[in-house]
């Protein structure tokens, strides 16, 4: 099958646009204004993160993640990158020099046509925008794609959609037999249910015995593992609540290896 491009807005009942909550496929907040038919828009990750899957055609929301639009290349997993159009691409942009969302959380938009290596044709959202959806022609430039200048162009993550000239990917196979390698990332299935910007900073562990970071929100829920005392996390400002209390989505590398999941702001210290 060839690429079909996106250059209409999503139309209703569109379960890649929709969140969970109202029967849909998205983990992605509402967007603000907030879209009578796809009630993830007007947001460039509710809009990026249903259209990338949709190319895919899973009948779910299975790749990247909706967290801050500069943090997309963050939660690619095993999807290739580059900085070279294709289409079914997600164009990330990173806002101000943190990643952290006090200076901006960034944009993100999904290739549609590529007319050059150096122009292109998008569809994209945008939080509290004028209108739920358009498409925009974007050029190389100086490197940054059209976008202003307080922004820093990060690349493309490829769609692995054959469609797309991409590929599925696939783990690597050893040349000979060998202990399992130790994973370098590892992601909790739950997903956050607000967000709050001034939510989002690093926080130190302060419990003495150290704090489980949990698959899901709540003290119940399977542990991932256990930060040390003194643990240096991130969070973006997305968090759940559970009978009363917050638990923070955070992330923090250990050993090599990245964690993100949830932890009690109880033992948590800005």
């Amino acid at each position: 099958m060839a690429f079909t491009p996106r250059l209409t807005k999503p139309e209703k009942g569109n379960k890649y646009y929709i969140t969970k909550s109202k029967g849909g496929y998205s983990s992605a907040i509402q967007g603000s204004p907030t879209d009578k038919d796809c009630n993830v828009l007007a947001n460039c990750v509710g809009y990026a993160y249903g259209r990338f899957n949709e190319i895919v055609g899973a009948g779910s929301c299975k790749y990247l993640a909706p967290t801050n639009a500069e943090n997309f290349m963050q939660y690619k997993g095993n999807l290739e990158t580059g900085m070279t159009p294709r289409v079914g691409a997600c164009m990330v942009w990173q806002k101000g020099a943190t990643l952290s969302g006090s200076d901006g959380a960034g944009h993100v938009a999904i290739v549609e046509k590529v007319i050059s290596d150096t122009e292109v044709v998008t569809s994209e959202s945008g939080w509290q925008a004028s209108k739920p959806f358009w498409t925009q022609t974007r050029k190389k430039g100086t490197g940054n794609w059209g976008q202003a200048s307080t922004y820093k162009f990060l690349g493309f993550i490829y769609n692995p959609s054959p469609d797309c000239q991409g590929t599925t990917p696939k783990p690597a196979t050893p040349a000979t037999p060998a202990t399992p390698a130790q994973p370098t990332q590892v992601t909790a299935t739950g997903k956050a249910k607000y967000l709050n910007r001034t939510v989002s900073g690093s926080y130190t562990v302060t419990a003495q015995s150290g704090l489980y970071l949990r698959d899901d929100a709540g003290k119940l829920k399977k542990a991932l593992t256990l930060l040390p005392y003194g643990t240096v996390v991130r969070n973006y400002g997305y968090y759940s609540i559970v009978d009363g209390v917050k638990w923070l989505y955070i992330q923090t590398t250990i050993k090599g290896v990245t964690y993100t999941g949830f932890s009690s702001e109880e033992f948590l210290k800005k």
